[in-house]
């Protein structure tokens, strides 16, 4: 097995021999690969034993030393890496690495530019580096022989005096280990589990008891099972004999603490195995007495992978000598020896007929080892150390329900919440204790009443949070390592200091009932030792929170049963107000609701008080309208929380209600949900009867029935009306196949109607044609029959899309707009379907739908993205599909390709930017590089904010546009300020494209107008109110030129400068 040597190796006496080389003298350029420090070369030694090798999942680097044994510089060399299994000509590395190179290595990536004349390559520790950058590493994962091979390359073969020293070639041995490892920590519990590194350390201070496990794991690259795997384990130093264990079983006397521990499960395995033998054999190495062949018995076995684990206690002595001192314990295990199971080969001959010579034979046997291929982990030690001191110490300061440590409460009652720990040295020792709190204003008056200050407990009704008062003692009967004390505050809003105070009221070593500590003969008195953590201090500010509250829409119920939206009018609903106040509670908190109504007047509901609301909906509910709740918390404090409720109408109309239902021959009932607050009406009218119509794609012509006009108010969208029906009662044979067709004119084709027939209860036929809404509107007016046939098959709309148009709007916005290619023609089913795709050539109709839009709709709009290329198709579709489920469509459809236009692209830039006076109006001129503009904007505000990042939003009134690309404009002070300019105004200029899309602006300045146009103030950093200004500038050029401070121009900055030094009025100003 390997053993390391690397940590021993001197490099010096690896290097020692080249001066050993050949010293008849060197050559001009001579390079020579001197030896390989890793890896290095295996061999069997003397005892059999494999050096060198390689375990697996070693981590290997490739280190040769390399010296330039020539006159001149070596400027230019590789070493080349390559390794491959025993038996093959495929290597698993070939690596080539650029070890010297000219040049900067930052650069060439070379690891050297030069190896002078007599140096070893990187001092003669080199590690080859990877192609990819970094050491070659090699960790191997199968067992075998490889071969390495580590040379020089060189550039030219002229740059090396002699080729025969540099390569080294030679072979490795990567092997399988076994390992035991054996671990000793300290546990969170008897039988626990180990503690982190920190709370490990804490643990080994005190005398304890201290819980420790021993693991002990069979690993290794390959799986193994040894056997009788023992270990000793020592506990020495001041011991507590009588209460330290280990794996249940305590120290055999008070000097002696040892244990040994035999490690696995019994299990019964082959002992020995001739494998060339028969099945008995009396050998004897054979363990069996019935020489069985192979031979088997029970043995200790450790599992492979499996942890064996041991727990044990120890408490330090805390009667011995020095007590007062640092006392220390310290636990020790080793690996002893185990048991492997493995092959060998013997050799020998048969006493009794030695004529037949020798016989070698293959047998598995048990051998014991003293230690196994990684010996580092065999072995572990724990120590612990504790002196003799009384301490109690305050652990925590907290407040509220949260246990806030520090920050904001709520006001009202709080309770003050104190841990205290036991800190005594010894586990037998118990402290009576109290904690004293004190809780002072920011006038330093104190909040807490006299008398009321000190606890020693903290009740609570929570089980898991009772506290009730004990001794503090950390293993002694009827005391508890940890105690809690609380108090109960009542604090307003304010900010406030709290401490808290750890008392030991008994300070002698297992109570004092006398009450007579340190009087008399009693003199076994103990005080805190550490005052260090007696008390404790924070800061709280007291706040009173909003309450909140959230408002939902529980349940609608129609006759008696709860129904999906949307709500209806004289449905009943039940909403709820989901209210949260931290301070109070559910009954504390008051409500309010109110509704805005269909004559938008608020109302307060009032049989609403709670956090439920039912209502009956009635009209003054129809509509969409805000429902508020208000919560109101005891100290004053509201949130609300509002919500759209949506109650929709239903209008009926039947042959009960009115003549207008009755036609000839039949009589009609009509229904219709829907959201609008509008008036809605229906009715019927007779019309003569129909003979010879030709319908759909049916054989021959047909007489109606009976036939009748409707006529509508109103012709919704889908999105807007819920469940249609209209029943159509007359006398007839349900039976016979009737079907309802439709034709808006008199010149429209019929076209059938989706309905169901049924007998009538009272004779004769009901028809009905209802639907939900969701792909159609509501019937159109127009003539409707019934005919003894029903549709055959669908037709498609009798009317078309012609003149689609598109407009592209700012930000990527486009409109499309079309018309009918008959008008006149619609049906009553027929709806206007868009399909779009965005990039070019794209089918629309594999893109995205749209819902289908009433007839009458003639235009839609949609956001797209900049530079989208989007590709629309309108058509007309009444819901029919041909014979393969085609859907149908009018004729003709039509499809139209855009680019959506979304910003100003390419954006130019603005520099140069000025303005002038003249009179009561402002002149502004800018320089601009080329751009997509077809206009410039110039807007105004009040703050810099809005200019410079929300220039878009500024609405008409704060802007002006030029007609064209000219780079000026004048506007008045009545376009400003709408009168006399009296406030500070910002200006920003930005380009605007024939879109209407409008850049950044990219410049902005500043003018303080709140005198006026005619009184300008002094510019900033002029330094004085004389109107002349220090350097005697002119008042007049003071009245041409309006004192504007540019902020900032996008791509340069403006400074205000005096031109050439003219006397005068011969002086000039400008930006």
């Amino acid at each position: 097995m390997l053993t390391s040597v690397f940590a021993a190796m001197d490099f010096a006496d690896e290097l020692k021999d080249t001066n050993e080389m050949e010293t008849g003298g060197r050559a001009a350029d001579e390079l020579v690969m001197h030896d390989v420090l890793e890896p290095r070369e295996t061999f069997v030694d003397q005892s059999g034993n494999t050096r060198n090798g390689i375990d697996i999942g070693d981590v290997v680097h490739f280190r040769p030393i390399v010296i330039n044994d020539g006159d001149n510089d070596a400027d230019e060399f590789n070493i080349r890496v390559v390794v491959t299994p025993a038996g093959t000509t495929t290597p698993i590395i070939d690596n080539l690495d650029d070890a010297v190179c000219p040049g900067d290595v930052a650069v060439t990536g070379c690891s050297f530019n030069t190896l002078p004349s007599g140096d070893f390559l990187g001092g003669g520790n080199y590690r080859v580096q990877a192609a990819s950058g970094g050491d070659l590493t090699w960790t191997p994962s199968i067992a075998g022989e490889y071969t390495v091979t580590v040379s020089l390359d060189l550039v030219s073969n002229d740059d090396d005096g002699d080729l025969t020293n540099n390569e080294i070639s030679y072979s490795v041995t990567v092997q399988h280990y076994r390992d035991i490892a054996v671990d000793l920590c300290w546990t969170i519990s008897a039988g626990g589990e180990c503690m982190a590194d920190d709370a490990a350390y804490a643990n080994a201070q005190g005398a304890g008891p201290h819980n420790f496990a021993l693991t002990v794991v069979a690993q290794g690259s390959e799986e193994w099972q040894p056997r009788a795997t023992t270990l000793d384990l020592s506990i020495t130093g001041s011991i507590d004999e009588v209460q330290t264990q280990f794996d249940s079983s305590p120290c055999a006397s008070d000097s002696n603490c040892d244990f040994s521990v035999v490690v696995g499960e019994t299990q019964s395995v082959d002992v020995y195995h001739n494998l060339t033998g028969d099945q008995t054999d009396p050998s004897q190495e054979n363990p069996c007495a019935n020489a069985a062949n192979p031979c088997a018995q029970d043995r200790t076995v450790m599992n492979f992978d499996t942890e064996y684990v041991f727990h044990g206690t120890v408490v330090g002595d805390e009667n011995v000598a020095g007590g007062s001192g640092l006392e220390s314990l310290a636990i020790s295990v080793n690996l002893v020896s185990y048991t492997d199971y493995e092959m060998t080969e013997t050799t020998y001959e048969d006493p009794n007929d030695p004529e037949n010579g020798t016989t070698t034979s293959q047998i598995m046997m048990e051998m014991v080892a003293d230690y196994d291929d990684r010996t580092g982990n065999n072995d572990g030690a724990l120590a612990m150390y504790w002196g003799v001191f009384h301490d109690v110490g305050l652990t925590s300061l907290t407040a509220g329900m949260n246990d806030a440590t520090e920050g904001t409460l709520n006001v009202g009652t709080n309770r003050l919440k104190a841990g205290i720990v036991y800190g005594g040295s010894s586990a037998t020792n118990t402290y009576d204790w109290e904690v004293t709190f004190s809780v002072k204003d920011e006038n330093m008056i104190e909040m807490i009443p006299q008398g009321s200050e000190s606890a020693n407990e903290c009740l609570d009704e929570n089980p898991d949070l009772d506290a009730p008062h004990l001794l503090l003692g950390e293993a002694a009967e009827g005391a508890a390592p940890e105690g809690t004390a609380c108090i109960d505050v009542d604090l307003g809003p304010g900010r406030y200091t709290v401490t808290a105070t750890a008392h030991l009221i008994d300070t002698t070593i297992g109570g004092d009932p006398a009450d007579d500590c340190g009087t008399g003969s009693n003199d076994a008195c103990m005080v805190d030792m550490n005052s260090g953590n007696d008390m404790r201090a924070t800061f709280f500010e007291l706040i009173n929170d909003n309450p909140t509250v959230f408002t939902t829409l529980d349940s609608i119920n129609r006759d008696g049963e709860q129904v999906d939206a949307p709500v209806i009018i004289g449905d009943e609903i039940i909403m709820r107000a989901r209210g949260l106040d931290t301070e109070d509670s559910e009954e504390q908190l008051v409500y309010e609701w109110k509704r805005m109504t269909a004559d938008s007047e608020e109302e307060i509901l009032e049989m609403c008080s709670m956090s439920i609301c039912t209502a009956q909906t009635d009209a003054s509910w129809i509509g969409e309208h805000r429902v508020t709740a208000t919560v109101t918390d005891s100290y004053g404090a509201s949130d609300t929380d509002s919500m759209m409720l949506s109650v929709w109408n239903i209008y009926t109309h039947t042959h009960t209600d009115s003549a207008d239902m009755v036609v000839t021959g039949a009589t009609l009932s009509y229904s219709l949900v829907y959201g609008p607050a509008t008036e809605v009406n229906a009715s019927a009218s007779s019309v003569d009867a129909y003979t010879a119509q030709a319908l759909g794609n049916n054989a021959g012509s047909f007489d109606s029935v009976l036939a009748f006009d409707l006529t509508v108010t109103n012709v919704f969208m889908p999105s807007d009306i819920g469940t249609e029906s209209l029943t159509i009662d007359f006398a007839g044979d349900a039976t016979v196949p009737y079907g309802l067709w439709y034709k808006r004119t008199a010149d429209s084709a019929w076209t059938s109607l989706t309905t169901t027939v049924t007998a009538a209860a009272a004779g004769g036929v009901a028809m009905t044609y209802t639907h939900d809404g969701s792909l159609s509107g509501n019937l159109n007016g127009g003539t409707y029959a019934v005919f003894e046939t029903s549709s055959a098959g669908g037709d498609p709309p009798a009317t078309g899309i012609s003149g689609l148009t598109a407009v592209a709007k700012p930000g990527a916005a486009v409109e499309f707009s079309w018309g009918l290619s008959d008008e006149g023609m619609e049906g009553s089913n027929d709806l206007v379907h868009v399909y779009y795709c965005t990039g070019a050539d794209c089918d629309p109709l594999t893109g995205t739908a749209m819902p289908g839009q009433a007839i009458t709709t003639t235009s839609w709009t949609n956001q797209f993205a900049h530079d989208d290329v989007v590709r629309v198709t309108v058509r007309v579709e009444n819901g029919n599909t041909d014979a393969s489920g085609n859907t149908l469509f009018g004729s003709p459809a039509a499809t139209l390709e855009v680019t959506a236009d979304g910003s100003v692209s390419p954006a130019p830039t603005i520099s140069d930017a000025t303005a002038t006076l003249s009179g009561d109006s402002l002149t502004f001129t800018w320089s601009a590089t080329e751009g997509d503009v077809s206009s410039w904007v110039l807007c105004w505000a009040g703050t810099q904010s809005i200019v410079e990042d929300e220039f878009s939003s500024i609405s008409e009134d704060g802007c002006d546009t030029t007609e064209d690309t000219t780079k000026s404009i004048t506007v008045d002070e009545q376009k400003i300020c709408g009168g006399t300019c009296n406030a500070e105004i910002y200006f920003g200029i930005a380009a605007k494209d024939s879109v209407g899309n409008v850049a950044d602006p990219g410049a902005l300045l500043y003018q303080d107008m709140k005198d006026g146009l005619n009184i300008p103030d002094v510019i900033d950093g002029g330094g004085t109110t004389d109107p002349t200004g220090e350097d005697g500038m002119p008042s007049q050029a003071i009245y041409a030129i309006i004192g504007l401070v540019v902020i900032a121009v996008i791509g340069g900055a403006f400074i205000l400068t005096r031109g050439g030094g003219g006397e005068g009025g011969n002086e000039e100003w400008d930006y």
